[in-house]
């Protein structure tokens, strides 16, 4: 007797799983698309008013994000391959949300910038599918 299931048997299994993980993929895809706008639409409700800052310290911490982003997506899919892709996924997303959290108590341009800088390092080290999962 064969211990490898049938591909009915696994075409099946697949697509149950897929059923339950994509809508929870799909929100975390559509969160992290609506924090690479957030900044802007922040600026037209008043933050930089609010927060003390200056309207071109945003144009430096949406610079920051994005060099971080860009930098370290190479990093986040070796990391994801090694460490195991439903690992990586799940302690990246802590990590994005809870530095999202603290973008409500920006008070600096330091911290603006540094708060961007490591949202863009998480979001872009939150590559999906770059490797398999071997857990």
């Amino acid at each position: 007797m064969s211990s490898t299931p049938s591909p009915p048997v696994t075409t099946d299994i697949l697509r149950r799983t897929d059923w339950h993980l994509l809508p929870f993929l799909a929100l975390l895809f559509l969160l992290n698309s609506l924090d690479r706008s957030n900044l802007g639409n922040a600026e037209t409700a008043g933050f930089t008013k609010y927060a003390g800052l200056a309207p071109s310290d945003l144009n430096d911490a949406v610079a920051a994000f994005f060099i971080a982003f860009v930098a370290l997506q190479p990093l986040g899919a070796a990391l994801g391959k090694r460490v195991g892709v439903s690992r990586w996924v799940g302690s990246v997303m802590i990590g994005w949300g809870m530095f999202t959290i603290l973008t409500a108590f920006v008070r600096t341009r330091a911290q603006l910038i540094l708060l961007r800088m490591c949202i863009g390092a998480l979001e872009g080290m939150c590559t999906y599918g770059e490797g398999r999962d071997t857990d």
